[in-house]
């Protein structure tokens, strides 16, 4: 871009206007920022071309400046300058027609604010944030239209915000991906940008060998691009990473281009010094494995002027074992992908047909001889023209060169040319055999990196996981000290809580030293404490003290000895448990605990388990005490025997099973499994046999209970034999009358059924005239279409083919005219107007001088054509004119006819979908929700041929939501209300309908003009079977199934009546249960 610049600025030296003085301050810049200008700090350089950029007038121009400084400030880390430029830019921005430039606008402006994030106040945070996010939508909107442009700056973009948000993983993640899409675009400055990013974000974290590997890339990528003042501002700032690799700066490149074009021009047989120095750099530089493979092969493969090529290494065990495993692990070809493979066997196993990827005798030669082949022409000459491999792939050339690092194998390259014969000149294989050499250093660099970074992962997890460790024991002993402490404090506090008394006494020659009261600290308060306490120490100190003897007794054996003893208080006993327990120090410790309530205890259960025998034995109810362990019974009472017709020595000792009570197995089983579960069980039902073989049904109540130390079952039964043998006959009788009942409720339906197709049946006549209606009009309409038709296709063909295309234009017109007069007109005129109509358009048309007016007129009134003629004079006065005015009113019949169709099929199809969702019975016998005021119209809509014969209908719906019910019962409801109010007015009178909400229920109300309900009858009209019509013409019980509907859904229904006024109110529930 430089030299062409250059070149253009000679030829336009003598010229001046804004494009030069952009280009010149163009120039300028790449000059300082290829290295061109000698000055010491690159970054403190700023263009002097004598040209003020914010002096253009061209507004694109003055955008496309601001981008390439606001780019080359970001690269520079010159933040505060690149914002102000992204900034001035955004006024500007909307002139650059190019989408690159906005897209490089958008990438570095972001890269901007991202970079002085962390240092911004909160207000300016927010700012930010909002303006990336505005940025990052508007990329997204470009990345599906120019992916390579987009994808990269993405994905750093991504990367950088999930740095200064500490999420590391992800932005490793994103750095990487950044580059890799930057690298397959061929964007190399971005690529570097991205290496340097990531550099920097590893250095910050503290894992400098990893950045040093991106901060090479980055040094060599800049290179590439040509940025060499970039590249020392990279040397000066990271020496210590870049001193290794790069002890010198890295000369203009483009002075190496010139090199290889030079070099290349005079002599193809020549060895290319620069070409070979460039490939070893860029093997040598790559220190990941991944990326080694792939760029290693495509170096040789170019250098080479091989077609395709593959790297192959042994097994890493087969060295020390001597063995011949080999593996290829890249392969590259001129026109295809260079990819990394998942360590192909060289010899593996291939399916019927298949050809292997290289020839294995070639690899297994030169990795035993470690010797270079080069073979002319493969399948006609040398060691291998057997080879199934190069015979059946019809291998021309091929060169295959050992790896060899510090003498070891390491790996074979091998190459193939399968176009051309003698491929591999002995200079070519000179440069590879240079490149082998070191690609065989660097893939034991990559290979040892890789060990070091899984060693150095490994070293940090086990570092991290011995921290853990660490911190872990220190918790848990920092926990367990807590415990100890806290259980310290716990048993000091229950100690000194404790109400028992505690003596600590010493004896000395069988006589008491001393008595030390514990605890010392806290205070009685109690009197009676005190009393029984002092008592205690009396006692000790008496002379002849008989407790002085297992003292002694403790002392000489040292073993624990209890006892229990009494003291009075108030003429009360008060007993204590003691326990004298020895102590190293030749001292006993007497622990006496208060036992009076357990006393006490002990003789209320004696006196209660007395009461128990007396009641056990005098019980009415059957009562048994058995073992839990064997079933044996230990007692029973003398209703048990009398019931069973045992004695109570043919009972006691042996169980249930050894007498045969239990009846089924299975309920004993049953049982038992009961208690194990619940340890109670209560009213549960069996049969038992009695010594006699009668059979009895009982209740059992079953508990387990403790007596004397072992688990019992407490057992109580009542007989309930007869309460039984009843429950049976009632539920027998209950089953009859569920039967009666059921028959009741199927002759109920039916009645119901009956009522309502007999209902249905009254409206077949109405609704077989209201359907015939619409079909007469259908018929007739038809008839007119055909005519019109037939009239229409026979003098409009020819009609068309006399006419110019203008009267033809007039035509249509004419037609689009008449058919939005009809559609406009949603009522016909009657004849009378039509008449009125046609006389004023004769005169109109008498007085313009046309002849047949009335004729003409009556033909433009059918049209729809009754004012603004002027449109159409030109048909008018055309000689043609009655044959176009025939045809146009053919095809208005042929519209109109139409449209009568329709209407008709509209109203014939509503009348059938309301019979058929009338006469629909629901089998679900489910409530669903349904609209009443539909439900109305659907019946009213059935019976709109008799109230047209003289009732007018008035109806009042209020906006009531649906109800749950049963529609299909409600509708016979409507039908029977709506019938008895027609047949009341003797069909002439006025019907009014009304639906409301009033509170948690819907009011519907039928008033009718009738002749009214008579008052001595009002009480009897919703009985069965009453009725005031003659005999055949009601069957009395539509009233009275209309209120058990009703009663159904929980409503209920009122009349009042009067001459000329009677009232029919349904309630119905908003919310049924």
């Amino acid at each position: 871009m430089k030299r062409d610049i250059d070149r253009y600025l000679v030829l336009s030296q003598d010229r001046f206007n804004e494009t030069l003085s952009y280009i010149q301050l163009l120039r300028e810049d790449l000059g300082a920022f290829s290295g061109e200008l000698t000055k010491p700090d690159f970054k403190n350089y700023k263009t002097d071309g004598g040209v003020e950029y914010s002096s253009f007038k061209s507004s694109s121009l003055l955008a496309q400046y601001q981008v390439f400084k606001c780019q080359l400030y970001s690269l520079q880390h010159r933040t505060e300058e690149a914002l102000y430029m992204a900034r001035s830019v955004s006024r500007s921005i909307d002139y650059v027609l190019n989408p690159s430039l906005a897209i490089s606008y958008l990438f570095y402006y972001s890269l901007t604010l991202i970079e002085i994030f962390p240092i911004s106040s909160e207000l300016k945070r927010k700012t930010f944030s909002k303006q990336i996010e505005l940025n990052r939508n508007q990329m997204q909107l470009w990345l599906d239209r120019y992916p390579q442009e987009v994808g990269h700056k993405m994905g750093l973009i991504e990367a950088e915000l999930d740095r200064i948000s500490d999420r590391f993983i992800e932005a490793m993640d994103g750095y990487d991906r950044a580059i890799d899409l930057a690298r397959s675009n061929q964007a190399i400055h971005e690529e570097a940008l991205a290496c340097e990013r990531a550099g920097r974000f590893y250095l910050n974290w503290g894992k400098e060998k990893i950045a040093q590997t991106y901060f090479k890339e980055a040094h060599y990528a800049y290179t590439r691009w040509g940025a060499i003042a970039k590249v020392r501002d990279l040397e000066q700032q990271y020496p210590q990473l870049l001193k290794a690799s790069f002890p010198k700066s890295i000369a203009n490149p483009y002075e190496t281009t010139s090199l290889i074009t030079t070099s290349t021009e005079s002599s193809d047989s020549a060895l290319d010094l620069a070409t070979v120095l460039k490939a070893s750099r860029a093997i040598s530089q790559e220190i990941c494995l991944e990326r080694f493979l792939t760029k290693s092969i495509e170096i040789l493969i170019e250098n080479a002027g091989a077609q395709r090529g593959f790297l192959i290494v042994p097994d890493r065990n087969d060295l020390e074992e001597n063995t011949n495993h080999f593996y290829i692990i890249a392969q590259s070809q001129i026109e295809g992908e260079t990819k990394g493979l998942e360590s192909i066997p060289l010899e593996g196993s291939l399916q019927e047909g298949e050809l292997p990827l290289v020839s294995s005798a070639i690899v297994n030669y030169v990795a035993r001889t470690q010797e270079s082949i080069v073979l002319d022409r493969a399948d006609r000459e040398g060691d291998f023209t057997t080879d199934f491999y190069i015979q059946q792939a019809g291998v021309r050339s091929v060169l295959c060169d050992p790896l060899l690092y510090q003498g070891q194998l390491v790996g074979v390259v091998y190459l193939e040319n399968n176009l051309i014969s003698a491929a591999f000149t002995p200079e070519r294989l000179q440069v590879v055999r240079l490149l082998s050499q070191q690609a065989a250093i660097a893939l034991e660099n990559a290979r040892l990196y890789e060990r070091l970074e899984e060693y150095s992962h490994t070293l940090e997890e086990r570092v991290e996981r011995r921290t853990q460790e660490l911190k872990q024991e220190i918790f848990e002993r920092q926990l367990l000290e807590n415990r100890l402490r806290s259980e310290e404090r716990k048993m000091r506090a229950i100690f000194e809580a404790m109400t028992d008394i505690i003596l600590i006494i010493k004896m000395s020659d069988d006589c008491i030293e001393t008595i030390e009261i514990s605890p010392t600290a806290p205070t009685r308060s109690s009197s009676l404490e005190q009393s029984l306490i002092q008592q205690t120490i009396d006692r000790l100190y008496e002379e002849n003290s008989h407790w002085k003897v297992p003292i002694q007794q403790v002392l000489e054996t040292q073993k624990t000895i209890n006892f229990d003893y009494a003291l009075q208080f108030n003429n009360e006993s008060i007993w204590f448990t003691a326990s004298i327990s020895p102590i190293p120090d030749g001292s006993v410790i007497w622990v006496a605990r208060n036992i009076t309530d357990r006393v006490l205890a002990e003789e209320a259960l004696r006196l209660s388990e007395e009461t128990f025998s007396k009641s056990f034995r005098a019980s009415p109810c059957a009562m048994t005490i058995s073992r839990w362990a064997d079933g044996r019974h230990l007692e029973v009472n003398d209703t048990f025997c009398s019931l069973m017709g045992y004695t109570p020595e043919e009972i006691i000792g042996k169980t249930a099973l050894d007498l045969n009570l239990w009846v089924n197995s299975e309920d004993r089983h049953k049982l038992f499994q009961l208690l194990k579960t619940d340890g109670i069980v209560r009213n549960y039902e069996f049969e038992s046999r009695t010594k006699s073989g009668k059979i009895l049904t009982a209740l059992l109540s079953v508990e387990i209970v403790r007596i004397r130390g072992e688990d019992c079952l407490l057992a109580i039964s009542n007989d309930i034999t007869e309460r039984k043998r009843a429950e049976q006959e009632l539920q027998h009788k209950h089953e009859e009358l569920a039967l009666t009942l059921q028959k009741l409720q199927t002759t109920q339906d039916e009645l119901i059924q009956s009522e309502k197709m007999a209902s249905l049946g009254q409206l077949i006549a109405g609704v077989a005239h209201e359907i015939n209606t619409p079909m007469g009009a259908i018929r007739a309409s038809i008839e007119n279409s055909s005519q019109a038709l037939d009239r229409t296709l026979q003098y409009l063909p020819k009609l068309f083919q006399k006419l110019s295309s203008e009267r033809i234009a007039d035509f249509l017109a004419l037609l689009e005219e008449s058919e939005r007069q009809y559609s406009q007109k949603s009522i016909l005129l009657s004849f009378r107007e039509q008449r009125k109509l046609k006389r004023a358009l004769r005169d109109e048309l008498e007085t313009r001088g046309f002849e047949n007016a009335d004729t003409l007129a009556a033909t433009l009134v059918s049209l729809g054509i009754d004012r603004e003629i002027d449109r159409f004079m030109s048909i008018l006065r055309d000689r043609d004119r009655d044959t176009i005015l025939d045809a146009a009113e053919n095809l208005s019949i042929l519209q109109k006819s139409s449209d009568n169709i329709k209407l008709a099929v509209e109203r014939a199809s509503k009348i059938v979908f309301a019979l058929k969702s009338y006469s629909r019975q629901s089998n679900s016998g489910q409530m669903t929700q349904f609209s009443i005021s539909e439900g109305i119209d659907l019946v009213l809509t059935i019976y709109q041929n008799q109230l047209k014969r003289g009732v007018e209908t008035i109806k009042h719906y209020e906006r009531v939501a649906p109800i749950y019910c049963f529609p299909e019962e409600l509708n016979q409801v409507w039908t029977n209300l709506i019938h008895n109010s027609i047949q009341a007015m003797n069909d002439q009178g006025t019907l009014k309908i009304s639906v409301s909400q009033k509170d948690d229920f819907v009011l519907v109300e039928f008033t009718d003009s009738g002749k009214g309900i008579p008052p001595e009858i009002q009480g009897k009209i919703f009985d069965p079977f009453f009725t005031t019509k003659s005999p055949g013409e009601g069957s009395g019980l539509g009233l009275s199934i209309v209120r058990k509907i009703i009663e159904k859904h929980r409503g209920k229904i009122e009349v009042a009546s009067q001459p000329g006024c009677t009232t029919f109110s349904i309630w119905l529930p908003v919310n049924l249960p």
